[in-house]
């Protein structure tokens, strides 16, 4: 975060003066978020603010990172403030739900977090094998935070994006899906495709430039797509074992 906002000083200021305004704010965010005071710029200020009460937060101190939350102005940053303090807490439950009903603009990725939180326990009790029962108590932690018919489809986006992430950097197996439908698991390995496309696993740059905004992976595109095929294109290979469900998540990749 500390990187992120120097990045914007030094974009927005040149020279001594860029320099002088990293310096300030960086002596701002060790001094506290009453130090912020003295920074120079609107949005460096409400920024440092946000930024001091999440160290505070992660500190344990969480009363004195919503009371320097308070204390910013409306808006924006007050947002934010709050959103990186329910986060540097990492709170859940009844606190994450009414410290994100404070976050504002902030509020859906607030709740996201949370969510994602209680996601990690939920999975440390179900380990591979228990899919249908980790699903059903991702849906009623879901439905803790939000309603409706997204509750199943959230949760089922958590399942997939689990199981996508065990075999990343290997080959996709059906192994790794457990006792997971064959949906969810098809649904996983389409995961892991769209993830190697855009360059996001192993850190990697994405593997395709596609013309036109075309989804990137469609260069892997043909009548069926094989391991080989799909292991020039530097997307995930699979094993035996996944042949049928890596096969539908291909058809469904490949529709136009």
């Amino acid at each position: 975060m500390r990187a992120l906002a120097l990045a914007l000083i030094a974009g927005a200021c040149s020279g001594d003066r860029a320099g002088g305004e990293a310096s300030a704010y960086l002596d701002a965010l060790d001094g506290g978020p009453d130090a912020c005071a003295a920074l120079s710029s609107a949005d460096l200020r409400g920024e440092c603010v946000a930024f001091a009460a999440y160290d505070r937060a992660r500190e344990g101190r969480l009363s004195e990172a919503l009371a320097a939350c308070d204390a910013a102005p409306e808006g924006r940053w007050r947002d934010e403030c709050v959103f990186l303090a329910a986060d540097g807490a990492g709170v859940h439950g009844e606190e994450a739900r009414t410290l994100c009903r404070r976050a504002g603009r902030w509020w859906q990725q607030c709740v996201g977090h949370a969510i994602n939180r209680e996601a990690e326990a939920v999975f440390e009790r179900f380990p591979p094998g228990r899919e249908p029962e980790a699903l059903d108590a991702l849906q009623a932690v879901v439905a803790r935070y939000i309603g409706g018919g997204e509750v199943r489809d959230k949760a089922r986006r958590l399942l997939v994006a689990r199981i996508a992430g065990r075999t990343e950097g290997g080959p996709f197996t059906r192994a790794s899906c457990g006792r997971a439908p064959a949906d969810v698991c098809r649904d996983a390995y389409a995961e892991r495709v769209r993830l190697a496309a855009l360059g996001h696993e192993a850190g990697g740059a994405p593997v395709f430039d596609a013309p036109g905004g075309a989804e990137p992976w469609r260069a892997a595109c043909g009548r069926r797509v094989s391991v080989e095929r799909a292991a020039a294109a530097g997307l995930p290979t699979w094993t035996a074992d996944a042949e049928a469900v890596v096969a539908a998540a291909w058809a469904r990749l490949c529709a136009r």
